[in-house]
């Protein structure tokens, strides 16, 4: 899956695995993110780093991540951008611009909010 299939969308790319315990305490946040904006043009793609599938599908289940979620078994694109530790994001405009790296959940609801009051 490309990055212009999100275009469009202001969209948090979120880098995780089902490992991660500060990842998964994160997900009722991004949850709630996504719940506020979905209506706003806001859009969230999990990329997980897990190396087991059925771990990663079984906390894509428990968590409810009701998004496009995607796995990076070989970590072909972890590695390509340079992500050295997880939880990691990308909030990225409609048009592909990056508007921010490595946010947390106050700054991505605050440049949703900016982008949406305009």
């Amino acid at each position: 899956m490309a990055l212009h299939n999100f275009l469009g969308k202001t969209t948090l790319v979120d880098f995780w695995a089902s490992w991660c315990t500060s990842c998964r305490i994160k997900h009722p946040e991004l949850i709630k993110l996504k719940n506020k904006f979905d209506n706003k043009n806001f859009d969230i793609v999990s990329v997980s780093i897990d190396n087991n599938t059925k771990s990663w599908l079984q906390a894509i289940k428990k968590d409810t991540l009701n998004w496009t979620n995607l796995i990076d078994i070989d970590k072909k694109v972890n590695d390509e951008l340079g992500i050295q530790a997880i939880p990691f994001n990308y909030l990225i405009d409609e048009n592909g611009i990056v508007l921010g790296v490595n946010l947390s959940i106050v700054e991505i609801e605050r440049l949703i909010s900016e982008k949406v009051s305009r």
